[in-house]
């Protein structure tokens, strides 16, 4: 049995939460014994009701941002010693997590990747994204192995000279939605979910980073009065000013129903700089609504697995290609483009298939 600790800062609601989410219920407890480490203590919006329902230890050890760069490498070595621990893995995006397990003892270091570190680093200003950047990096090169959580991330040139795998990210794919009814199950759910009925709907998911761009959609979209864009996450104040209350930019927050939006939606669309394998575009796509997307590595990694019309690309901050874009791929869409869409999902990016491969990659590295 090989006894493995997954490390997150708490279980707020963000992709990589929700990705270890897929991974504890679908990984062969048969042969591994998971127990999971948070950091801080826990804060609204989160999915921690979603992890007390799993039969898994949760350990908190409930240390602000100061104790937990403190002492929180010494809190986890005491628990991987006491618990006999084979694998410590760390499966956010928060720096701090690396910072405290980077420097343990007799234990194998994994930390999944899910950004481009050089890019993630705009989220900081001048000098100290540089900073944290360099400690990132150095972070990564003390781990056993890294784990590429899309093709894209896998092979940025930033990371080739660490010892890498891929597991690209997956979702749960077992609820998929029937698409028979499909249009009167659109407009019932616009009408639950107040959305304009008569309006084309654009969807999009924003965690109030810059790298997400929202900025550019909002000044796009709120020039198009017969189109509707949702904007559901983090409601930054920010982006709420910029759209000037525009009927026709809405704002969700953070919902436990985002499935029904995608359903309620036309079009997924992101406008992001950079991604890991984007949780709300396969979601998206899980629930037959097409995707219009940046062109970067990560959302054309998507886009060209599948020969058929799921979505499309356009490039980034060019109005007029955004706009030529959508009018493309509303001509290309069919009856049949909401079933592609989802199978297309169930067939490349499934949680079972992401688990299973942890669960080899577990198995082969848990003597190293």
């Amino acid at each position: 049995m090989i006894n493995l600790a997954l490390i997150t800062t708490r279980f707020v609601r963000q992709g990589p939460n929700k990705q270890l989410l897929h991974l504890i219920r679908n990984l062969d407890r048969t042969k591994i014994n998971p127990i999971i480490i948070t950091l801080s203590p826990e804060r609204a919006p989160s999915h921690e009701e979603e992890f007390r329902k799993e039969d898994i230890e949760i350990i908190r050890l409930n240390l602000g941002l100061i104790k937990s760069l403190l002492f929180a490498r010494k809190r986890i070595q005491q628990i991987v010693d006491s618990r006999q621990i084979h694998i410590v893995h760390s499966f956010t995006y928060a720096t701090r997590v690396e910072f405290a397990i980077h420097r343990l003892k007799n234990v194998v270091k994994l930390a999944t990747i899910r950004n481009s570190p050089k890019l993630s680093k705009n989220d900081y200003f001048g000098i100290l994204g540089f900073f944290v950047y360099q400690m990132q990096m150095y972070f990564y090169r003390n781990m056993d192995k890294v784990i590429g959580c899309s093709e894209s991330i896998y092979n940025l040139a930033e990371l080739e000279k660490l010892p890498r795998v891929l597991i690209p990210n997956g979702i749960a794919t077992t609820d998929n939605t029937s698409f028979t009814n499909w249009l009167k199950t659109k407009s019932e759910i616009r009408q639950t979910l107040q959305l304009p009925n008569h309006s084309e709907i654009f969807i999009t998911v924003s965690n109030g980073l810059p790298i997400k761009n929202i900025e550019f959609l909002i000044n796009y979209f709120k020039k198009k009065k017969n189109q509707t864009l949702v904007i559901a996450g983090n409601q930054n104040q920010k982006y709420k000013d910029l759209s000037n209350s525009s009927d026709n930019i809405l704002f969700t927050g953070h919902v436990n129903n985002i499935s029904q939006y995608y359903t309620a939606a036309d079009f997924f669309i992101s406008a992001s700089y950079s991604e890991g394998l984007p949780n709300a575009v396969l979601e998206s796509l899980l629930s037959g609504t097409p995707c219009i997307l940046s062109k970067i590595p990560m959302h054309k990694e998507i886009i060209e697995k599948t020969g058929d019309n799921i979505g499309i690309l356009f490039e980034n901050n060019n109005e007029a290609d955004l706009e030529a874009n959508i009018a493309i791929l509303k001509n290309r869409i069919n009856s049949k483009t909401h079933g592609i869409c989802s199978d297309f999902v169930t067939n490349h990016f499934s949680a079972k298939k992401m688990a299973s491969s942890y669960g080899k990659l577990y198995e082969s590295i848990k003597s190293i």
